[in-house]
């Protein structure tokens, strides 16, 4: 059916440039925002060093992609230049071929698994609530994230080997030109992932916010130590930070597997001249690839704007930084007016705990928790605006936060 005198053909069509047009534009965006989403985790300390990991690893992918498609971009766009119409087709060069499509299907199924290992990660949490937020230690995500990068590097490579591309099309393709078996068996691992993660991780958050709210209650705050309260407190602002984003991730996801498995019958069926499957074929592709770069666009712009303060130093890009995050510049006069002080209580040590001032969009903490405590710890508090001394008195600590703040 195929042959380069088609792919050259295919050139004049309007679905094709369209769709280039809009991977150069959504492509380069995507890879951007996760860049400074990278920069800005590697100085978000609040967050738990786990948790860190994690949104590490998926910026990445998210980034990687970026990089792949408008590298893919730039390579059809050079092909055309020249005239090597044969260098884009999916059975002149099968290895090229096979090799984008394990690379692609690589980072695919790793951004899948690592949102699965943060409902893991927050479930231990969960668990663990007296004693995991107090120690920073990485294992926990290394583990889960060699066992992501494990099975994602079994599955890709058993895809790539095994799974060929059942029709010779003028530009190669990832995923919607496999075997529609294998199609459908991805479709439904990858959907029964997603539901199940998203329901555990819903469930998780409605727990620690019903358990918080019962903590504030003066009876039972009593009789529950302060480090345990700080702790949860912190359990559940990660929770509410993650929450959009994983939302997001279910709902891009079902329209990419109901998309797939539509576009895979309509390709694969009988009913269509080899034209008509041609140029349905070069539409699903595009809105595939635009699918994957509105979640990585999506992703990291959740991200940014739910992160705790974080002192950023881009001389450069202050402009641009204060645009992505919104009320820092004012966030001082404000608490200063008698705003609620949001604070996100940070546990370093049995005698020791960072107290951060956070933007006002996330309330779930505040000044109260950190005032009654029983004895008087030495406490370091760390603002948004700068660093405070040592105080050794709960009357100290109150009078410098109201004089900071």
């Amino acid at each position: 059916m195929c042959c380069c005198n088609e792919t050259e053909a295919l050139f004049s069509s309007y679905i094709f440039w369209t769709g280039e047009i809009l991977k150069l534009i959504a492509a380069p965006s995507s890879t951007l925002l996760n860049i400074l989403l990278l920069y800005l985790l590697s100085h978000c300390r609040p967050l738990h060093i786990n948790v860190r990991n994690l949104l590490v690893n998926l910026a990445a992918c998210n980034m990687f992609n970026g990089f792949y498609v408008t590298g893919k971009s730039v390579l059809i766009m050079n092909s055309i230049a020249r005239g090597r119409f044969c260098m884009l087709t999916s059975t002149n060069v099968p290895q090229l071929c096979s090799f984008q499509t394990g690379i692609f299907i690589a980072t695919l199924f790793s951004t899948v698994g690592t949102f699965a290992a943060m409902h893991a990660e927050r479930l231990y949490a969960t668990i663990r609530i007296g004693r995991y937020e107090a120690k920073p230690k990485a294992s926990l995500s290394i583990f889960l994230l060699f066992g992501v990068w494990t099975v994602t590097i079994i599955c890709a490579s058993g895809i790539v080997a095994t799974v060929k591309q059942s029709k010779p099309l003028p530009l190669c393709n990832e995923l919607l030109n496999i075997n529609p078996t294998a199609s459908a068996a991805i479709v439904s691992i990858t959907s029964s992932i997603q539901v199940v993660g998203l329901i555990l991780y819903v469930g998780l958050w409605l727990y620690n916010r019903r358990k918080v709210m019962r903590q504030r209650c003066q009876r039972e705050s009593r009789r529950q130590v302060l480090a345990y309260r700080l702790e949860s407190q912190k359990s559940l602002a990660t929770m509410e930070m993650l929450l959009p984003s994983i939302v997001l991730n279910a709902v891009t996801w079902s329209v990419i597997n109901l998309f797939t498995l539509v576009s895979a019958e309509k390709i694969h069926g009988k009913t269509h001249s080899g034209s008509e499957t041609v140029n349905y074929f070069i539409a699903s592709q595009y809105f595939f690839y635009l699918i994957v770069l509105v979640q990585g666009i999506f992703h990291p712009l959740l991200f940014i704007w739910h992160l705790p303060p974080t002192t950023i130093r881009l001389p450069f890009a202050k402009g641009f930084l204060s645009s992505m995050l919104p009320e820092r510049k004012d966030e001082k006069a404000r608490f200063a007016k008698g705003s609620k002080k949001n604070l996100l209580i940070d546990q370093i040590s049995d005698k020791e705990t960072r107290v951060t001032v956070i933007p006002r969009h996330l309330e779930y903490c505040d000044l109260g928790i950190l005032l009654d405590m029983d004895n008087e710890e030495v406490i370091k508090v760390d603002d948004f605006y700068e660093r405070m001394s040592i105080v050794s008195s709960i009357k100290q600590l109150n009078n410098a936060i109201d004089i900071k703040i």
